[in-house]
């Protein structure tokens, strides 16, 4: 057996990053459903990387939910985020996973102290993209961790807020009763708009 693994009854269970290449080493069989995309300069075997990719994930990256108002109804706006951030120097590996996902963008930010390293982040806000990209990735490489758990945990919340309020297909009509037009900003028409802010 192997010093990283626990056995539980007949099955190996893995726990923490390191546990992603083990699990190659094992025989673990592929998993059906995510189809990374061919990277440069790698080879078809683009599954080998989205393993590794997946316990660099499980080390920095974060799954959030953040807070950005009210709706109409009443209730919380929520935006859903997945980021990876690490020192600068580390940059190649936001590259890598970004074209493996195919959406996403990175920021340089400047060190906050001068004997900090600068950082960089990868990040993804938009719903097309976790439905298309994110949420397939790390259902399929995110391997038993804290951090498979957190992701579950917020594809739970994400499952539940499209529940309630179902993702529009364009854009939504003003929240102002009879009125049909299309929202320009606050959940209102451009003359409703008009009216609340003067501008």
């Amino acid at each position: 057996m192997c010093f990283l693994c626990k056995e539980r009854g007949s099955d190996i269970l893995l726990e923490g990053a390191v546990a992603q290449l083990v699990e190659r080493l094992h025989g673990m069989q592929e998993v059906r459903g995510f189809e990374p995309r061919r990277l440069h300069g790698v080879g078809p075997d683009a599954i080998a990387i989205g393993y590794t990719l997946g316990g660099f994930v499980a080390g920095e990256g974060s799954f959030m939910v953040h807070d950005v108002g009210m709706r109409t109804d009443g209730t919380a706006r929520l935006r859903f985020r997945f980021a990876v951030q690490v020192a600068s120097r580390d940059r190649p590996l936001l590259e890598t996973l970004k074209t493996l996902l195919g959406v996403g963008t990175i920021r340089d930010e400047l060190a906050r102290k001068s004997h900090w390293q600068p950082m960089s982040r990868f990040e993804v806000t938009s719903r097309r993209e976790h439905r298309a990209a994110v949420i397939p990735f790390a259902d399929q490489f995110l391997l038993p961790c804290a951090k498979r758990r957190q992701f579950e945990n917020w594809l739970s919340i994400l499952e539940e807020d499209e529940m309630l309020h179902p993702f529009p297909k364009g854009r939504s009509s003003c929240s102002v009763p009879r009125c049909s037009r299309l929202v320009r900003g606050k959940g209102l028409c451009r003359s409703h708009y008009y009216q609340a802010t003067g501008y």
